[in-house]
C-alpha cells in the first residue's frame, strides 16, 4: 500500500520527478565517475610499480670499481645487488637536422624476472646486442618504428643501433613530458657507447625491509661501504614499500575531487527536501483523509520515505551507469593514448556502496525531517489550506516588504513572494550558496596556483640548465664555453640531497652574489646568505612548514659518514622553478658549505645555469644546441633543460587542474540550478490562482514574466551572498589542502572572482528560471478555471 502511494504520487508530477531524479542522477554520477575512475587510476599504478620489481635502494654515484660493487653483497640486511651505466648520449632523430640528448640505461639481463628496476616491454622484443629499447611515447614522438636504425654518438664517436622495440618503466619520465628521449640498451654496449669509466647506479633489494630504521641503518652501511672504497655517492632514496611515489597525490586529487562530488550530493539532498516538502503540503488533504480512517504517524511518513526512496534509487541507478559509462571510455581512450590493451574495469563493493549511500541515503535523510513533519499533521491542521493568508507581513521579510513604495508591478510581485514558503526559499538558497562557495574556492585554488608558479618560474633568472651526468670540474667547463658567444651569466651549481630530521631533502650549493637565483623574493624577516657565509642557508616555506621551523632556526644535516652541519636559517623563499613543488622542501645555502658537507671535490658541480644576452625562443634553441655540444665535444656528457619549456610543462599541469575543477563546478552548478528550477516551477503551479486573477484583471504578460525572473534575481543574490560568506574560509581550507599535500601555493584571494562567482551564479539563475517563468506567462485563465 505504501509503495503504491510512493508510485502514483511519482508519477502524478512527471515534472517533478524528472527534475529531483535528474538532480540525484546528476551527484551520482560526479560521485561515481571520480570514485570508479580514481580506483582504477590508483589501481593500474600501483600494478605497473609492482611489476617493475622496485629496489628498496637507489643509489646514484659517481663510476664505481667492480670491488666496490662487490663488497656490497657482504654488507648487512642485503640480498641482492645490481648496478647499472646510466648517462647522456647523443643522437639524431628520424628527419630532425639536428642532434639531441638521448637518456641512456645499461642493464645487464632484460628477461630475468628478479631483475631489479625492470623494464615493461609494450611492443616488440627486449632489446639484444646492437639494438635499442626506446620508451614508448618516443614512438610517437619521434615517428620511430621496430627495425628501424638510428645513430647514437657517445664520446668516441657514432654507433648504429637498431629499435627493437618500445617499453616504460615507472621511473622513466615519458619523451613527452621530458621533452627528450630515454632508452635502454645492453649493458656492454652502454659502457662502450657512454665510456663513463664504471656502472654509475646500484640497485639494492634488501633481505628485511619491514621497518623505516632498518631501511635507513642499511642505506647508511651501504653509503659506509662505498664511501669507504672512495666512491663518491650523489644521491641515495630508499623505498618505503608500505606506498608507492605518486600515490599520495593520486590520493590526493582524488579526495579533492570527490569531495565535490560530495557537494553535489549535498545540493541535491536539497532539492530532495523542498520536493518531499512540497509534496507534503500539497497533500495535507490526503493526509487527513489517511488520519481519519485510521493511518497511523508511521505509516503516513513511511509514505513520504518510500517516495524519496524511489527518488533516490532511480536518480541512483541512472548516475552509476553513466559514471560506469564514462569510466570505460576514460579507461580506453587512456589505452589507446598510452599504446596498451585496454584494461578490464572493476567495480568495487565499497565504490558501490558509496554511490548507492550516497545517492539513496541522502535522499533518505534530506526527506527525513519533512516526512515526519507532514506525518505529525493533526485532521485538523489538514483541513487549513496554504498560501498567502492574513499572516503575511508578519515574519521578519514580510515585515520589510509592507514597507517597500514605489516598486513596478512585477518588482514588488517578486519580492512579496521571495519568501512566500520559507523553508522552500531557504533550502533553495543553500543551494546557490554552495555553488557559490564551490566556486570560489575553485577559483581561488586555480588562482593561487597561477602565482606561485608564475613566481617559481620568475625566481630563476636564466634560460637554459645544462645537468652533467657526473661532477664536472668549473675549469673544464670554462674551458669548453671559453669561445661560446651570447652568454650574458652563467653559473655552476651543486645540486644533491641530505638528511634532515628524517627526511631526505634536496640541497643547492650557490654562490652567495648569485645573480641566477633572484634574492629578491626572501620573505619579510628575513635575508640572503651573506658574502662568505659558510653556515648559513635560505629554505623554501614548504620545508619551513614540514620541519616547523623559521628565520633564526638552526637545521643539522648529514650525508653519507661525513661529519654532520648545522646551519642557522636567515632567510625563507617560494623556490625557484622545479624546487617550488618539492615534496619536503630544499635548503639553499652557500656552495662551499654544500661542497663540504658532502665531502666533493673542490670546484666542481652538475648544474649549470646559463643566461643568455638575447631570450628569444629561436636563439635560446640555437644556443642550447651550440653549448651541448660545446660541452659534450669536451667529454662533459650534459642534458639541456630550456626553462621555458619547462613553464611551458607547468602550464599543462595547471590546465589539467583547471578542466578537473571545471568538470566538478558545472556538477555542482547543474545540480543547484535543477534546485532553483524546482522551486520556481512549484511556484508556478501552486500560484495558479493569483496567476489568474492577475489575468482577468489585465495583468499583461510582461509583468508575470519579470516577475519570476525577478524573484529568481532576488534568490540568486541572497544565494551568492551567503556562499561568499561561506566560500572565504572554504576557498583557505580547499587552498591549504591542496598546498599540503599537491603543490606549496601562496594564498591569494580571487577578487576578480568575486564578480565572476556573482556573473555564473547570476548566469545559473536565470538559465534555471527562464522555463518557469514562460510557464507562468503563458497560462490561460481557462486553464485557471479547470485547475483543482
Amino acid at each position: 500500500m505504501i509503495l503504491r502511494k510512493a508510485w502514483g504520487d511519482l508519477r502524478t508530477r512527471k515534472l517533478r520527478t524528472a527534475m529531483v531524479v535528474l538532480s540525484v542522477a546528476v551527484a551520482a554520477f560526479g560521485v561515481s565517475s571520480i570514485k570508479i575512475l580514481g580506483d582504477q587510476l590508483e589501481r593500474s599504478a600501483a600494478e605497473r610499480y609492482g611489476t617493475s620489481n622496485p629496489p628498496d635502494l637507489t643509489v646514484d654515484t659517481m663510476p664505481l670499481t667492480t670491488t666496490a660493487r662487490d663488497a656490497l653483497r657482504d654488507v648487512y640486511n642485503i640480498q641482492t645487488v645490481e648496478t647499472r651505466v646510466v648517462g647522456t648520449a647523443r643522437w639524431t632523430p628520424p628527419g630532425s637536422d639536428r642532434s639531441e640528448n638521448l637518456a641512456i640505461q645499461g642493464v645487464a639481463e632484460f628477461r630475468s624476472a628478479n631483475t631489479l628496476d625492470s623494464v615493461r616491454v609494450v611492443r616488440g622484443a627486449a632489446p639484444g646486442p646492437g639494438e635499442a629499447l626506446f620508451e614508448r611515447d618516443a614512438r610517437q614522438k619521434y615517428g620511430l618504428t621496430i627495425g628501424q636504425q638510428v645513430t647514437l654518438i657517445g664520446t668516441d664517436g657514432e654507433r648504429v643501433f637498431t629499435v627493437s622495440g618500445f617499453g616504460e618503466n615507472p621511473n622513466v619520465v615519458s619523451a613527452a613530458v621530458l621533452g627528450y628521449a630515454s632508452a635502454w640498451l645492453p649493458h656492454d654496449d652502454a659502457e662502450r657507447l657512454l665510456k663513463l669509466g664504471g656502472d654509475t647506479r646500484v640497485l639494492i633489494r634488501m633481505k628485511d625491509d619491514g621497518t623505516a630504521a632498518l631501511r635507513e641503518y642499511t642505506q647508511q652501511q651501504v653509503r659506509d661501504s662505498l664511501e669507504g672504497d672512495e666512491v663518491t655517492v650523489l644521491a641515495s632514496r630508499v623505498r618505503d614499500p608500505a606506498t608507492m611515489p605518486g600515490l599520495d597525490v593520486i590520493d590526493a586529487l582524488h579526495t579533492m575531487l570527490l569531495t565535490f562530488g560530495l557537494l553535489g550530493a549535498v545540493a541535491s539532498s536539497l532539492l530532495v527536501v523542498n520536493i518531499i516538502s512540497t509534496v507534503v503540503l500539497e497533500q495535507r488533504p490526503q493526509i487527513g483523509a489517511m488520519k481519519a480512517i485510521g493511518g497511523t504517524t508511521r505509516a503516513v511518513m513511511a509514505a513520504y520515505l518510500a517516495l524519496a526512496l524511489l527518488y533516490g534509487a532511480l536518480g541512483t541507478a541512472i548516475g552509476l551507469v553513466a559514471g560506469i559509462g564514462l569510466a570505460v571510455l576514460t579507461t580506453n581512450a587512456r589505452a589507446s593514448a598510452l599504446d596498451e590493451p585496454p584494461s578490464a574495469l572493476t567495480l568495487t563493493p565499497e565504490a558501490i556502496t558509496l554511490v548507492v549511500g550516497i545517492g539513496v541515503g541522502s535522499c533518505l535523510l534530506a526527506a527525513l525531517v519533512p516526512a515526519w513533519l507532514g506525518a505529525r499533521i493533526t485532521i485538523r491542521e489538514a483541513l487549513v489550506s496554504y498560501g498567502i493568508t492574513a499572516n503575511f507581513g508578519r515574519g521578519i521579510w514580510g515585515r520589510l516588504v509592507v514597507h517597500l513604495r514605489g516598486l513596478p508591478p512585477a518588482a514588488m510581485l517578486a519580492v512579496r513572494n521571495t519568501f512566500r514558503q520559507p523553508q522552500r526559499a531557504l533550502f533553495t538558497l543553500l543551494g546557490l550558496a554552495v555553488v557559490t562557495a564551490v566556486l570560489l574556492a575553485v577559483l581561488a585554488a586555480l588562482n593561487s596556483l597561477s602565482y606561485s608558479l608564475q613566481a617559481a618560474g620568475a625566481a630563476l633568472k636564466a634560460d637554459l640548465v645544462l645537468g652533467f651526468d657526473t661532477l664536472a670540474e668549473d675549469a673544464a667547463v670554462n674551458r669548453a664555453l671559453a669561445d661560446a658567444p651570447g652568454i650574458d651569466r652563467r653559473e655552476l651549481w651543486l645540486v644533491s640531497s641530505a638528511k634532515l630530521a628524517g627526511k631526505t631533502v634536496t640541497v643547492t650549493g650557490l654562490p652567495p652574489d648569485t645573480s641566477i637565483f633572484d634574492t629578491s623574493t626572501v620573505r619579510s624577516g628575513g635575508s640572503w646568505l651573506a658574502a662568505g657565509a659558510t653556515d648559513q642557508a635560505v629554505v623554501t616555506e614548504r620545508l619551513a612548514a614540514r620541519q616547523q621551523v623559521g628565520v633564526g632556526s638552526e637545521i643539522e644535516l648529514t650525508s653519507g659518514t661525513h661529519p654532520a652541519r648545522r646551519w642557522k636559517i636567515v632567510g625563507i623563499v617560494a623556490g625557484a622553478g622545479p624546487d617550488a613543488m618539492a615534496p619536503d622542501g630544499v635548503v639553499y645555502a652557500p656552495y662551499e658549505a654544500v661542497r663540504t658537507l658532502l665531502d666533493f671535490p673542490e670546484g666542481h658541480g652538475n648544474q649549470l645555469y646559463v643566461r643568455l644576452a638575447e631570450r628569444g625562443r629561436a636563439r635560446i634553441d640555437e644556443q642550447a644546441r651550440a653549448l651541448t655540444d660545446a660541452l659534450a665535444n669536451a667529454g662533459l656528457s650534459n642534458t639541456p633543460v630550456k626553462l621555458y619549456e619547462q613553464q611551458e610543462s607547468t602550464q599543462r599541469i595547471f590546465a589539467g587542474f583547471v578542466l578537473l575543477f571545471s568538470l566538478m563546478v558545472l556538477i555542482v552548478s547543474v545540480v543547484g540550478a535543477l534546485g532553483l528550477f524546482g522551486t520556481l516551477t512549484m511556484n508556478v503551479l501552486e500560484r495558479r490562482r493569483e496567476i489568474g486573477v492577475i489575468r482577468s484583471i489585465g495583468g499583461p504578460t510582461r509583468t508575470l514574466l519579470l516577475a519570476f525572473l525577478l524573484e529568481a534575481l532576488v534568490l540568486g543574490l541572497l544565494g551568492w551572498g551567503l556562499g561568499v560568506a561561506l566560500g572565504a574560509p572554504a576557498s583557505r581550507l580547499f587552498v591549504g589542502f591542496f598546498s599540503d599535500r599537491l603543490i606549496p601555493l601562496e594564498y591569494v584571494f580571487p577578487g576578480v572572482g568575486m564578480l565572476a562567482s556573482a556573473l555564473a551564479v547570476l548566469g545559473v539563475t536565470l538559465a534555471a528560471s527562464l522555463g518557469p517563468a514562460l510557464l507562468a506567462a503563458r497560462i490561460r485563465i481557462a486553464d485557471i478555471l479547470r485547475y483543482s
